[in-house]
């Protein structure tokens, strides 16, 4: 669909809205903020999936 939008000459927008962050981002400025926090808590206070969070703690940085 997005290929014939292009050759009609119609506007595609393509993929995440510019300053929009990511959810890495989102889970780092929470940890930073809660040193002693866990992850049911930056889940909840943060609305992410419980998989964008356990992805972000599994690139390096872990909960208590």
């Amino acid at each position: 669909m997005k290929a014939l939008k292009k050759q009609l000459g119609e506007e595609v927008k393509e993929g995440r809205p510019k300053g929009s962050g990511t959810a890495e981002q989102t889970v780092r400025e929470w940890q930073e903020s809660h040193p002693a926090g866990k992850k049911a808590d930056c889940i909840r206070e943060t609305g992410l999936s419980k998989r964008h969070v356990g992805i972000t703690t599994s690139l390096g940085n872990t909960y208590v």
